[in-house]
């Protein structure tokens, strides 16, 4: 399992389920006006980054969209609530990567706090402010077959760890791949 997920200080049982599910329930999606205009102002947006790894290499996308735009990053994307950070890397990497991995494969590597100048919503050079948790799986060699790129990545490549330490990647990216290699992983 990836992290522990609490719900009223309990990990399981009926009321935990009970309440993911009206959290899950009650979320609308916000338009990217709200979002930029309401959210992204007041409101630390917490992500999750999944890294793959397959064969001493991670798997990293080019970003299309801003922030970091045209840098290369782990796919991934914002939690939705009652989400763990195994539920939204689940999420995120079928929507992107067409792939199934069930959430308590991921591990947690680490979380940073990740502040940029640019967002891909107007006004776009307002900036934005988050929280990235970067978890890790390793794929078998099917799941690497059945890839396919789609979201807001423009092409997708992997990377052994010394071309990660010498590409246009985040630094808190470069700091995960750091820990993947050191078998650094957070505590279940």
């Amino acid at each position: 399992m990836a992290h522990t997920h609490f719900v009223d200080g309990m990990v399981s049982g009926k009321h935990f389920s009970e309440t993911t599910a009206m959290l899950r329930k009650n979320n609308r999606r916000l338009t990217d006006d709200e979002y930029g205009s309401i959210v992204l102002p007041n409101v630390v947006v917490a992500c999750v980054d999944v890294a793959l790894g397959f064969g001493g290499k991670l798997l990293l996308g080019l970003r299309l969209n801003e922030p970091y735009k045209g840098g290369w990053a782990f796919p991934g994307g914002r939690i939705k609530p009652g989400e763990s950070f195994g539920d939204t890397a689940s999420r995120h990497v079928r929507a992107n990567l067409s792939l199934k991995i069930k959430p308590r494969r991921f591990r947690v590597v680490r979380t940073d706090s990740w502040v940029f100048s640019r967002r891909a919503q107007p006004p776009q050079d307002h900036g934005c402010h988050m929280t990235g948790t970067t978890v890790f799986a390793r794929i078998h060699r099917r799941e690497k077959k059945r890839i396919m790129l789609s979201g807001d990545l423009g092409e997708l490549r992997w990377m052994t760890f010394g071309q990660i330490s010498k590409e246009f990647i985040h630094p808190a990216h470069r700091a995960a791949a750091r820990n993947i290699r050191g078998r650094q992983f957070q505590p279940d």
